[in-house]
């Protein structure tokens, strides 16, 4: 994701990610948490699910066995963080449980 890579360009945060297809850092924020077998799937599975659209994602997870990604995304400063899952993600029990409960 972009937490601590990214720069703004005309106001537009860009994460170090690049978009193939124009070239420009993805804008963001966004990140995504992959679970995979390796640690190299888990890489290129996140940069890939920064990049690809929700239907190439869900088409790719499901030729993967083991793995499964969350992506959260917000396009602008007004708008709703969303979080899309692709395969098996474990729910967050963190937010049901609270920060202190361990």
């Amino acid at each position: 994701g972009d937490l601590w890579q990214y720069q703004e360009i005309d106001g537009v945060r860009r994460s170090h990610i690049l978009d193939p297809q124009t070239g420009m850092g993805v804008p963001g924020p966004i990140a995504a948490t992959v679970l995979a077998p390796t640690a190299t799937q888990a890489d290129a599975l996140a940069t890939a699910a920064c990049i690809l659209p929700p239907q190439s994602m869900e088409q790719l997870v499901a030729s993967l066995t083991e793995t499964a990604i969350l992506v959260a995304s917000q396009r602008t400063s007004t708008e709703t963080i969303t979080q899309k899952t692709y395969g098996t993600f474990p729910p967050d029990r963190s937010i049901q449980q609270g920060p202190h409960h361990r």
